[in-house]
């Protein structure tokens, strides 16, 4: 089961209503506008609590592994750490997952892959630099 956040919810809920007249009605071009727009924002909530922009982003350690996912999900646990890395590095990746596990950004689903599909999209584009994905 994916995780779901009311906090991002709500969020891109008040974005979608921002400048609708009311009584208005919300339908799928104008929420997908508002989550592009909502992407958009250096203050969104998934820049600057999620990876914490202001504060040089996760640990390297992490942010490898929420890159990595980004630009491929779902891996499975030993695509993302490799027997080829030495015990100690294995050991630090293996910590990694596990706290973005123990934070629910991340979940063991038939491969590794992100809780927010938002998340992932917002890596994707907006720190891997790579075209918007027509799938999540």
């Amino acid at each position: 089961m994916l995780f779901r956040s009311p906090f991002l919810t709500r969020q891109l809920c008040s974005q979608t209503i921002r400048n609708l007249e009311r009584p208005g009605r919300v339908d799928t071009v104008l929420a997908a506008r508002a989550i592009k727009e909502y992407l958009r924002l250096p203050d969104n909530y998934l820049a600057e609590s999620l990876w914490g922009v202001d504060s040089g982003g996760p640990p390297a350690m992490e942010a490898e592994l929420l890159k990595s996912l980004a630009a491929n999900q779902p891996q499975p646990e030993d695509s993302l750490i490799p027997d080829s890395l030495p015990p100690d590095e294995q050991r630090a990746h293996q910590l990694a997952l596990n706290h973005l596990h123990d934070q629910r950004l991340l979940c063991d689903q038939y491969g590794w892959r992100f809780t927010i599909p938002l998340y992932r999209r917002w890596i994707h584009h907006y720190v891997l630099n790579l075209p918007d994905e027509t799938r999540q």
